[in-house]
This record gives structure tokens, C-alpha cells and sequence, in this order.
């Protein structure tokens, strides 16, 4: 078997590093849409944070004057607004986690990129300094 010459090795491997670039870049388009859903999930928490802020706030100015029993009544029900708001920012840290992760792995993605593109303008300039 005929041992392969430089130059169709240089365009083999050329071939590999135009491959890997798409996959580089489907990564990094994923990343980016997991990015937006990050984004998109906290403005919905943040919503619904501001409105039960609104509800609490409003449940707190209205004068209450309540027997024993309602008293438990309204006990649990600012218990359940506070109990909310906490699982609210929760979500919201696990968000920002989230979109750290992605941030961090977006920006590997476009340092591997690069060299990947770098590496692909040093085979083109071989390729053409064998012909």
C-alpha cells in the first residue's frame, strides 16, 4: 500500500480541523441557547418574585385584627410567602450558576475556536508552499 504524500496528508488534515470546527460551533450555538433559556427562566422568577413581594407587602399593610384562631391562619400564610420567596432564591442562585457554567464553557469553546481557525490558516499556507 502507497504510503500517503505530504500534501494529501496536510489536506487530511486539514479536513479534520474544518470537521472539528462545526462541531466546535454547534457546541457553541447550544451553549448559547442554553444561555437564553437561563436568562429567559430567571426574568420569569424575578417576575414572580416582584409579585409575591407585591402580595406580601400588600398582606402586610392591611390592618389585621384576628382572633386565636385566625391568628394561626395568618401565621401560616406570611410562613407560606416567606417559604416562596426562599425557594424563589434558590432557583435564581441555581440560574446564575448556571449561566456562570455556560459563560465559562462558552468562553473555552471560542479559546478552542481559535486555535482551531489559527491552526487551519497555518495548514492552508503549507498546502500552498507545497504546490
Amino acid at each position: 500500500m502507497a504510503r500517503p504524500s505530504t500534501a494529501q496528508m496536510l489536506e487530511q488534515l486539514r479536513t479534520i480541523k474544518t470537521c472539528r470546527e462545526g462541531v466546535l460551533r454547534h457546541r457553541a450555538r447550544r451553549i448559547e441557547a442554553d444561555m437564553r433559556e437561563c436568562r429567559q427562566q430567571s426574568d420569569t422568577r424575578k417576575a414572580e418574585q416582584a409579585e409575591l413581594r407585591a402580595q406580601w407587602r400588600a398582606a402586610n399593610q392591611t390592618e389585621q385584627a384576628v382572633g386565636p384562631r385566625d391568628f394561626h391562619k395568618l401565621k401560616q400564610r406570611f410562613a407560606d410567602f416567606y417559604q416562596r420567596e426562599q425557594q424563589l432564591q434558590s432557583a435564581l442562585r441555581k440560574l446564575a450558576d448556571q449561566l456562570a457554567d455556560c459563560q465559562a464553557q462558552a468562553a473555552r469553546l471560542a479559546q478552542a475556536l481559535k486555535q482551531n481557525l489559527r491552526g487551519q490558516e497555518k495548514l492552508a499556507a503549507l498546502i500552498e508552499e507545497q504546490r
